[in-house]
């Protein structure tokens, strides 16, 4: 059973609530990725700016401790004048205080209750500008220059597909006013009996999957692993060792997107011409599959369709495989150096299926013609949907989405 619903097709059917949601939800990434990454930029230029600052001697005077961050005021003698500072580190933390690890924390307590001295870093040419901890450690750059473009990106991908789910839907709307009884030219990809592989979507999800599964489990991997050594030495790299399960399934993650993904790109100019548009229910579906690319012998080529009803019931998606018939096609064998074979097709659909219908994609009939065979190097997988109607205007009235 395949089923390959694209995304295109989705944010054209996304509820009207949905749709709603996606922009300020893609909004909120979009400033937040920004954010994070314009915060690291500023650590990295201070921690590169305060490698050539002088270092003087300087009195704590107060001290606030809260979780892992820490505000203080100190003062320091420079240019023969007396200062007051108050940064700790270049990692900014919540409500003006810095973010500080267990050790620059133990430090400053110590410091605060023996009344010791502490070394801070004066920028010669500005001297208000001071720092206690000049040092950066590896996962405090991680997350805002590794994780805010992921964050951005992510906004950016949410924001296009609610705008594109308001095209669409704008733009399927005015193809039902046009053409009420002939439900299958509500959709673009339908415009023409030439139909294209649905295979792209699915690799499309797969390498988004893959890139944002890997893109949060390394900075998270680092940052663990930094952090433990920092603290605990090996002892502790138990912990990070959860890490690195995922960066296992990231890796098994990008196998799968590779490997469909050139399946995908060897037979992305192949399609599928219909003999009529649409198909009739209690006819055939004929047409030619015309496979491009780089083709060599073709064993045990097969060709099915299938009638795929997919709901949901208690906030869980079913597949329920309603109808399929499979038939197996001759070895397609093209001449050396040729890159496109046609391949005919012939199916009786019968009476009592369903129509195509995806008004509502949680509650859908999708028609999918797939051809799969043999090949040296990536097997040959090609799905395309199918339209799939009643054969008469009085039957095509009927159709589900018209209404809803």
């Amino acid at each position: 059973m395949s089923l390959s619903i694209s995304i295109k097709r989705t944010c054209e059917t996304l509820p009207l609530g949905i749709r709603l949601i996606l922009l300020p939800f893609g909004l909120f990434f979009v400033l937040g990725g920004a954010h994070f990454f314009v915060q690291g930029i500023q650590q990295w230029r201070n921690w590169r700016s305060s490698r050539s600052w002088v270092a003087t001697e300087a009195t704590l005077t107060s001290l606030e401790i809260v979780g892992e961050e820490a505000r203080c005021r100190y003062t320091y003698a420079f240019d023969g004048r007396l200062w007051e500072g108050g940064r700790v580190t270049w990692t900014p933390g919540s409500r003006g205080r810095d973010h500080c690890t267990a050790d620059i924390l133990s430090a400053l307590s110590a410091a605060k209750r023996q009344q010791q001295l502490l070394t801070c870093f004066v920028d010669p040419d500005q001297p208000q500008k001071v720092v206690l901890y000049r040092d950066l450690e590896t996962h405090t750059l991680v997350a805002p220059l590794y994780i805010g473009p992921c964050l951005f990106v992510t906004g950016a991908g949410v924001m296009t597909g609610g705008l594109y789910g308001w095209v669409g839907a704008l733009r399927r709307a005015r193809r039902r006013r046009a053409f009420p009884d002939q439900p299958w030219k509500w959709r673009s990809t339908w415009d023409n009996r030439k139909l294209r592989p649905a295979n792209r979507s699915v690799n499309l999800g797969m390498w988004i999957a893959a890139l944002f599964f890997n893109a949060v489990a390394v900075p998270v991997v680092i940052v663990n692993v930094s952090q433990a050594m920092s603290h605990g030495g090996l002892s502790e790299l138990w912990v990070p060792a959860f890490g690195f399960l995922f960066l296992a399934a990231g890796a098994a993650l990008l196998v799968v997107a590779i490997s469909r993904g050139l399946r995908s790109w060897r037979f992305r100019k192949s399609r599928f011409v219909l003999d009529t548009m649409p198909v009739w229910i209690g006819k055939y579906l004929q047409g030619k599959l015309v496979l491009c690319g780089r083709l060599a012998q073709v064993s045990d080529p097969r060709v099915s369709l299938e009638c795929i009803e997919t709901f949901f019931t208690g906030g869980h998606q079913n597949v329920g495989l309603i109808w399929a018939a499979q038939k197996a096609c001759a070895p397609i064998d093209p001449p050396y150096g040729h890159t496109e074979a046609i391949v005919k097709v012939t199916i009786p659909v019968p009476k009592d299926c369903s129509p195509s219908d995806d008004s509502d994609l949680r509650d859908r009939i999708d028609w999918m013609l797939r051809i799969t065979g043999s090949l040296p190097g990536a097997d040959l997988d090609l799905c395309f949907e199918v339209p799939v109607f009643k054969p008469t205007e009085h039957d095509g009235a009927r159709f589900r989405g018209r209404n809803s």
